[in-house]
């Protein structure tokens, strides 16, 4: 957990993928409080986004409301940091979907909605966001993700 004052991000951008709940929102608020750009991709699970971004800043961060698994909606999103001159530091893909009871119960269009958002969009934005955000200018750039365990 970052201090409140520590100021050691401060300069570096970070984009949290499944930042507006839970283990997203904390890692979102600590990096914003340690002086991070912090920017965040959601979206709302009870709207269909169908490949749409709608970007709005709420208390100085960043939010793109867009689906993770259209890549469309990834490449637009990359293009408005470019055209904004925003790089990125760090990458956490956070976003999840959290069906609960029995894995032998769920129904064809959960289970792909879990791969598809725990494994395709992961795979899909780095494949996006990585080769002209992390290394730019020979900087290393820190990757992380968050997996659900069955």
């Amino acid at each position: 957990m970052l201090t409140t004052g520590d100021r050691r991000f401060s300069g570096k951008t970070v984009l949290i993928k499944g930042g507006t709940s839970g283990i997203g929102k904390a890692i979102r608020d600590d990096f914003h409080h340690a002086g991070a750009r912090t920017l965040v991709i959601a979206r709302d699970s009870k709207e269909d986004l169908s490949g749409t971004v709608s970007t709005c800043e709420i208390d100085g961060i960043r939010h793109f409301f867009a689906d993770i698994r259209i890549r469309s909606a990834m490449t637009e999103i990359k293009e408005w940091l470019g055209n904004n001159d925003i790089t990125l530091d760090i990458l956490i893909a956070n976003a999840g979907i959290n069906i609960r009871g029995p894995m032998l119960d769920l129904l064809e269009t959960e289970l792909r909605d879990i791969i598809d958002t725990t494994l395709y969009g992961p795979i899909c934005n780095l494949q996006v966001f990585c080769p002209l955000e992390l290394l730019k200018n020979g900087d290393r750039g820190i990757l992380t993700g968050l997996a659900p365990i069955c």
